[in-house]
């Protein structure tokens, strides 16, 4: 297994940096411009694995992705490539969930398949869903998980009403929000969306109703209990599209700016954004952070005081909500997060992996279902003259995170460090090129 060390300093430099463009918005915008019948044009598009296994993945749809610096263009060529199609989806469940529903309502035969821990990641509300609008979608080995065999639209009943939990993932709402639409057109039919639970993730449902308005589509939101398709264009407009800069991928740097004194600043990052994750800039604010955001950067620095404990639910910021536990090794403050039952359901057991890995470096440790508290001693403590290997179980977030340690002269090694390329490929330069 490769590791990487991460660049040990007790200082970090105020320094002005730029994050990797959204996940989330890349690869909903990739899969929703790929339905387009004219040329849209990305900006800032996030270039790492799971958008890579996007941009393949639009080529079942019949269109290409070209690059020419600093822009991508996305070009719908026919109206489906291929009727026969494997594609394989490593370990993206971004991909897997809205693949599986936009495909369904294709009239071909598609394999999906990735990697073995996205075999282990169930649909099985998602996939109950789109079985009672009439989709033909069969497992292989585990029940409602991939591999799937998706074959042609079976009888569709004349009036649809589509049930769906909303408390297990947001990505199921999203998925079926996208491909609706594609069902009215195809059928002629209305389709109602209902959630009979509460919606986890709330800021990524709405990040999708916007970029669905901008291609041409509203889907009217009653409450989060009913969503309804009403296509206001003849077909999918594809416009340009600045992508934001990810706010979780930038929450590794905004910590920085928590634990130490010097100033950082993050650029394309403003109070004008579509990502429900700009609430960790309210959260660092409330623990002892001075932090000015302008219409076109977020500058952060930490106050003098001593940072305060913080207990807070993260069921709209279970990604982002990872790194704050880092804060409560390097400073002593307790914290407690609740609302993550979703980080079971991701790359790893994020649960599981973070109470090990915290405890490796004597953190105390608590955590149930839902909930994780964290209580430690400050990094001076720890002995800075050994190497504290951090296993990652394959998952970005959780190498991102650890490497944080090392701001504070702890030599940390990372084990299968290659794991952030899923959506941060320079993560490691970009930190080290931060310490001095």
């Amino acid at each position: 297994m490769k590791s990487i060390l991460t660049k040990p300093s007790s200082r970090i430099y105020g320094a002005t940096r730029q994050a990797p463009g959204s996940k989330s918005i890349s690869n909903r915008i990739l899969l929703l411009s790929s339905l387009t019948p004219t040329k849209t044009q990305l900006k800032d598009l996030l270039n790492s694995e799971d958008t890579n296994i996007m941009i393949n993945a639009t080529y079942a749809f019949g269109a290409r992705v070209q690059r020419s610096q600093p822009e991508w263009s996305i070009h719908k060529l026919t109206l489906l490539t291929s009727k026969h199609s494997e594609l394989f989806l490593g370990n993206s469940g971004t991909s897997a969930r809205s693949l599986s529903a936009m495909l369904s309502c294709y009239q071909g035969n598609y394999f999906l398949y990735g990697l073995q821990r996205i075999h282990e990641r169930p649909l099985q509300d998602m996939l109950f869903s789109l079985r009672t609008i009439g989709t033909n979608i069969k497992h292989l080995f585990r029940p409602s998980c991939l591999p799937l065999f998706i074959r042609p639209l079976a009888t569709v009943k004349d009036s649809i009403r589509v049930l769906l939990d909303g408390s297990t993932s947001s990505q199921y709402i999203t998925a079926l929000l996208m491909v609706l639409p594609m069902y009215k057109r195809k059928l002629g039919k209305g389709i109602t969306l209902l959630i009979h639970s509460i919606v986890t993730s709330k800021p990524y449902v709405t990040m999708t109703l916007l970029l669905l308005e901008r291609l041409g589509m509203i889907v009217h939101r009653y409450g989060w209990k009913l969503f309804s398709t009403c296509i206001i264009a003849n077909r999918y407009t594809g416009p340009s599209f600045c992508i934001e800069m990810d706010i979780s991928s930038a929450s590794y740097y905004l910590i920085l700016g928590l634990v130490n004194r010097s100033n950082l600043k993050l650029l394309s990052i403003c109070l004008y954004n579509v990502q429900g994750d700009f609430f960790l800039v309210c959260i660092l604010k409330r623990m002892g952070c001075s932090i000015l955001v302008s219409r076109s950067d977020v500058s952060i620095y930490k106050q003098a005081r001593k940072l305060l404990p913080l207990r807070i639910a993260c069921h709209s910021i279970p990604d982002v909500s990872m790194v704050l536990l880092i804060v409560t090794l390097i400073t002593a403050c307790s914290i407690s997060l609740s609302g993550i039952r979703s980080w079971r359901l991701k790359e790893t057991d994020r649960l599981l992996a973070m109470t090990m890995e915290l405890r490796k470096l004597g953190v105390v440790v608590e955590c149930g279902i839902d909930f994780i508290s964290a209580y430690s001693l400050p990094t001076s403590h720890l002995n800075k003259d050994s190497t504290i290997n951090i296993n990652t179980y394959g998952d970005h977030r959780i190498a991102m995170c650890f490497a944080v340690i090392s701001s504070q002269g702890v030599n940390v090694r990372i084990m299968n460090h290659q794991c952030i390329n899923k959506t941060f490929p320079s993560f490691y330069y970009v930190f080290n090129s931060l310490a001095g």
